[in-house]
């Protein structure tokens, strides 16, 4: 909960919608249809959220029918707050620029599958963005 009482990153409920936003871009659908993968976003006081994303869905978890590599991407609720709900300080606008970044978010796995699969993940990102705080 954010101070004004509402749901927000890493909320369950705000995951949620960020999860039928991405079912229901077409884009994104048809750019990641052959992507398969785990990405874990790990908030530094040790809390983590686990999603698959396979053949142009996203779900929450640990998928058993998933065969795909994973991403671990790890920051503290401060930076992972600022990429999801801005406004975002100059050099600190997406995740490519927070990967940079020497206090943004650490990869700490994957980074092959990260490149490979970055134009389904950096699109993942900008759904969640769009996703309102209720």
């Amino acid at each position: 909960m954010t101070a004004s009482g509402t749901a927000s990153f890493p909320d369950e409920s705000w995951i949620g919608r960020w999860i039928e936003h991405a079912w229901a871009d077409p884009e994104l659908c048809h750019t990641g249809r052959f992507s398969n993968f785990l990405i874990e976003l790990v908030v530094s006081d040790g809390r983590e959220i686990k999603l698959t994303y396979r053949a142009g869905t996203l779900a929450l978890g640990d998928s058993e029918e998933s065969d795909g590599e994973t991403v671990t991407l790890c920051a503290d609720l401060h930076t992972w707050t600022e990429l999801f709900h801005g406004p975002p300080q100059p050099l600190r606008h997406d995740l490519l620029a927070l990967l940079k970044h020497s206090q943004g978010i650490e990869l700490r796995k994957g980074r092959l599958t990260l490149i490979r699969n970055l134009r389904v993940i950096t699109r993942l990102v900008e759904l969640g963005k769009n996703v309102e705080i209720q």
